[in-house]
């Protein structure tokens, strides 16, 4: 991580303009706002859901995204003047930010080269990048609720005293960094810590939840009869949806590489059963076996 010195905490006013003047519109945020303004990539996931950072306007700029588009370059030149106001002003609200990232490319094409925070009426002046720095800090916030509900769901008084994998997972939260991957035992691959929070939670039987549960069931099969994979493959829960597509699609299907073909094309060259789940009507799940050996479509 970057030290707040003077080196790393000035842009000189050259350097701003050369930016400015590019045709390429600046997009990455400077590692030292990330440094000063982004939670540490170790810090805790305890840490994390209390980390400081902005918050959002309650409002826009009265619907017209046209106001954060300026032409004029940036006039913040030097980053400890920048950080002073990304720390201090209010986020657009989440809506407005999807929308000026939808139009951000084509106002730079028109000349636009710089934007404001419209919604706080400050005239200031960032580059691009800043569009960045508010979907970063949003993402972080979106993380920031979740975990916080997580928290909230581990902490009812059901769980103090009988429910020993929630008191597991509440001690985990003291240790695991936030941005970390991990290996979990019967996932089959690492996971985002981030992701975990869905499993504190009562939300259970949307794709994520079914496909580790589908993976973790599989892989208990085939450590009693390790051959079941040749006789056998399990797909996620999105492969329905992506047989639909490819049906809709059929007239180019034999042009087109997808998960699809290719795992008809190896159900025909080895044949075998595929095995998937498909959400039927929105509210339940039915369970599809496709096999090839048989003919049969259970």
């Amino acid at each position: 991580m970057l030290s707040d010195t003077t080196q790393e905490l000035s842009v000189t006013l050259e350097d701003a303009q050369t930016t400015t003047e590019s045709n390429e519109m600046p997009v990455v945020v400077p590692q030292a706002v990330k440094a000063k303004i982004f939670p540490p990539e170790r810090l805790s996931l305890d840490s994390f859901i209390n980390f400081p950072l902005p918050s959002y306007a309650s409002a826009g700029s009265n619907g017209d995204l046209t106001q954060y588009f300026v032409t004029l370059p940036p006039d913040l030149t030097t980053m400890t003047a920048i950080m002073d106001a990304l720390q201090t002003l209010p986020l657009p609200p989440p809506s407005v930010i999807k929308q000026l990232s939808s139009q951000a490319a084509s106002a730079w094409q028109n000349g636009s080269r710089s934007l404001v925070y419209a919604h706080a009426n400050d005239p200031r002046r960032f580059a691009f990048w800043v569009l960045s720095f508010w979907r970063g800090v949003s993402e972080l916030r979106t993380n920031q609720t979740g975990w916080r509900a997580a928290q909230r769901f581990l902490s009812q008084p059901a769980f103090h005293h009988d429910d020993s994998e929630a008191i597991a997972f509440t001690a985990h939260m003291s240790t695991l960094p936030w941005s970390d991957r991990i290996m979990v035992r019967g996932f089959g691959d690492w996971v985002l810590v981030q992701d975990l929070r869905q499993f504190a939670s009562r939300d259970w039987l949307n794709n994520s939840h079914l496909n580790v549960m589908l993976g973790v069931m599989y892989d208990k099969i085939k450590a009693i009869d390790p051959a079941v994979e040749l006789r056998y493959k399990v797909q996620n829960t999105f492969f329905c949806a992506q047989l639909r597509a490819a049906y809709a699609a059929r007239a180019t299907y034999a042009e087109t590489r997808s998960v699809v073909r290719d795992a008809g094309t190896n159900l025909v060259d080895a044949p075998h059963t595929i095995c998937f789940i498909s959400h039927v009507r929105g509210n339940h799940w039915t369970a599809v076996a496709v096999d090839s050996v048989n003919l049969q479509i259970h």
